[in-house]
């Protein structure tokens, strides 16, 4: 292993026998993390996160609030490559895909395109899915079809892993932020130390619920790492 810094000290290029890695700190100072970084690239095998589009989803290049790029750019230093995929003209997740992302889809899937991602998983595929609240209303004021439309659960699919999705609004009366128990605050986390290590409190604009399915099937083992800091009454 071996390290060397450029004339320009703009990038340090690491070796490990025939491999090669380069850390580029134009834009930043070099860092154990960044060097950390380009340790990785070196070791692991590049995967790829397939981003699905199409139904309004955030865009994966995007540096809007919204927007994606952050975390493209950090999975890029872990050695996850990012692609964005479409279901056109035929609803298919690529082989190549190592996981798929849907991150907040404003739109419902067609059930052509429910069935591919189903297909996908049921072949031993790996999914990351985001829910949202997109429109958020209240009791009296019910959610009209069209609003409704606009909120879609992804229930379709994970209905068959045993977890539905709620159309509501998780509330903690006793741990918010700013006063607002619709974003509840808690670091009520489950024991799942690669995710939560060194997490402190973590809050939450609006979150929907999250059930399991009693009548789900036996072979499917489902777990929970953060939950609202008080209980469902």
């Amino acid at each position: 292993f071996g390290t060397i810094i450029d004339k320009n000290d703009t990038k340090a290029f690491l070796r490990s026998g025939e491999k090669t890695s380069d850390v580029d700190f134009t834009n930043e100072a070099l860092t154990q993390d960044l060097l950390n970084f380009g340790l990785l690239r070196l070791k692991r095998e590049v995967k790829n996160a397939c981003f699905l589009a199409g139904h309004g989803e955030y865009r994966l290049d995007s540096s809007e609030p919204e927007g994606l790029k952050q975390w493209k750019d950090r999975l890029a230093r872990e050695n996850i490559q990012t692609q964005e995929i479409v279901f056109d003209p035929e609803p298919q997740v690529p082989q190549t895909c190592d996981v798929l992302v849907i991150a907040g889809p404003h739109t419902n899937f067609t059930t052509q395109e429910n069935d591919a991602v189903q297909t996908y998983l049921k072949g031993g595929g790996d999914a990351l899915i985001l829910v949202e609240n997109i429109i958020v209303t209240t009791p009296e004021i019910p959610l009209t079809a069209e609003q409704k439309d606009l909120n879609p659960s992804l229930n379709a699919i994970l209905k068959s892993w045993g977890l539905r999705v709620g159309s509501d609004i998780v509330v903690d009366v006793s741990s918010h932020i700013s006063g607002d128990p619709g974003t509840p605050a808690t670091r009520n986390y489950m024991k799942h130390s690669a995710l939560i290590k060194d997490l402190d409190y973590t809050f939450y604009v609006r979150p929907r619920s999250m059930s399991t399915l009693a009548d789900r099937r036996k072979d499917i083992k489902l777990a929970p790492f953060v939950l609202s800091a008080s209980k469902k009454s």
